[in-house]
């Protein structure tokens, strides 16, 4: 019999992973930032209200946060 799976959440519109506060995403994109040597920005979503990462750069400092690998 194959193990229970939980189902990964994604967000209705995007497909992306949700996080459920700032904080958290911040957290992640720090963490992934620093392993795959990039810098990822976080942002929150207009659909589902969670927060995202994204690779593209902000449009407006109002609308994107970036956080950077260190």
């Amino acid at each position: 019999m194959p193990a229970y799976r939980k189902p990964k959440l994604r967000c209705h519109a995007t497909g992306k992973r949700p996080f459920p506060d700032e904080l958290a995403a911040s957290c992640m994109a720090d963490s992934l930032s620093r392993k795959y040597k990039t810098t990822l920005y976080i942002y929150n979503c207009p659909w589902c209200g969670n927060w995202h990462l994204t690779k593209r750069p902000p449009k407006s400092s109002a609308t994107l946060k970036e956080s950077y690998g260190r």
